[in-house]
């Protein structure tokens, strides 16, 4: 079923359209653009002349209805197609590079004009009819052209992250649709604005690359977005990119996978990129893991596969064995029939504990410790089978 015929949706189009002469909202953005392009639908954004509040009073009694930020003027509605977010039609009064100040408007093209890309100013009404309130929209996505709307220092100085939204948009549309690469004459307005850039929070830099390096083509078009001198992060080799690739293909690419290769496998890259970006714990903690393993992985074999295993767990034994096998160029074949392997494989569980000792006559302390750690050598030695 096309998303806009879904009955939540169709009832929010009679809601707000509802005794309304003028077209009261219409779906927006990146779900128009994909539903275009037939690829799939993330999120479900639609525009609205009502105030936040009067869509509020409009749904609430057929919806849950959130006030994500309603000071921007965007309410969410939980819907059985997903949480909708529903935004007030707007201009902008002021912009720092970071956040704007706005104001209502009723007008289409006016709130369109103020969007970052031509392919992201596109609506849709409840039947389906694309409208294309500036009148370029179309005609640059069946080009697959990402183009900023209007003047384009204009736009970037609005809001700086919209140079990564580039880069982004460049990774995920341009290879996989049209031509790759990114517009040396926006790279050049990128350079000169490299200052506005450092405005930005972490928070919002670190969110977009994640984004991009998650892309099939994200660290070729990051690699590309180097000759700007904007980024703090590490230069990204050939190898690395070629590896990346690699990875999406088979559908093995994770973000703690796709950070090791921005590191390019040195603790020195990584050391870099983890004081630059604001990356959890949890994050950390995996791309280390990874780092570490590949270096205790000797060979591939079953009782390599069982020490990982055992040491790191499921999850990280998968990650280290992948990327080992990456970093040594073995075939994807290779890989896959080792992953199978490690699988099938049930993780050591070292038999013996500290009662165990303490009922054999030990006691707490030292001694304790090393006959235990001893027992765990004889036990690994002997392929986890006997102490």
């Amino acid at each position: 079923m096309k998303f806009f015929r879904h009955v939540d949706i169709q009832k929010i189009f009679f809601l707000l359209n509802e005794n309304i002469k003028q077209t009261a909202v219409l779906c927006v953005g990146g779900c128009v653009r994909d539903f275009i392009l037939g690829v799939p639908i993330k999120d479900i954004d639609m525009a609205t002349i009502h105030t936040p509040q009067m869509v509020m009073h409009l749904l609430h009694k057929h919806f849950k209805i959130i006030p994500t930020g309603i000071e921007h003027g965007t309410v969410t509605v939980l819907t059985g197609a997903g949480p909708i977010q529903i935004t007030t039609l707007r201009r902008d009064v002021e912009t720092d590079g970071r956040r704007a100040v706005v104001a209502y408007t009723d007008d289409w093209a006016v709130d369109a004009a103020r969007r970052d890309f031509t392919i992201n100013t596109l609506l849709m009404n409840e039947r389906g009819k694309i409208i294309d309130p500036l009148g370029v929209g179309v005609r640059d996505l069946d080009a697959l052209r990402i183009k900023f709307v209007g003047e384009v220092t204009l736009r970037v100085r609005e809001d700086y992250l919209r140079m990564l939204r580039y880069v982004r948009f460049q990774a995920r549309f341009g290879p996989q649709f049209g031509k790759s690469g990114l517009s040396k004459a926006y790279l050049d307005i990128f350079s000169a604005e490299k200052i506005g850039f450092q405005k930005l929070s972490r928070e919002r830099v670190t969110d977009e690359i994640l984004k991009i390096i998650m892309l099939p083509r994200g660290l070729k078009a990051l690699q590309k977005f180097e000759s700007t001198k904007i980024l703090s992060l590490p230069l990204i080799l050939n190898e690395s990119i070629q590896a990346h690739k690699r990875l999406a293909g088979m559908g093995a690419l994770t973000l703690a996978r796709a950070l090791l290769l921005l590191a390019d496998f040195k603790m020195s890259k990584w050391s870099r990129i983890k004081n630059y970006l604001k990356l959890s714990n949890a994050l950390i903690n995996s791309v280390e893991m990874i780092l570490f393993g590949i270096k205790f992985l000797k060979k591939f074999n079953v009782s390599e596969y069982q020490l990982l295993l055992y040491k790191y767990g499921e999850t990280a034994a998968a990650d280290i064995l992948i990327m080992a096998a990456v970093r040594r160029n073995k075939t994807n074949n290779f890989i896959q029939k080792q992953i199978s392997i490690l699988a099938c494989l049930p993780v050591p569980v070292f038999p013996v504990t500290g009662k165990d000792l303490l009922a054999h006559g030990f006691t707490s302390g030292k001694e304790l410790g090393d006959e235990l750690r001893r027992l765990e050598a004889k036990w690994i030695k002997a392929g986890f089978t006997s102490v």
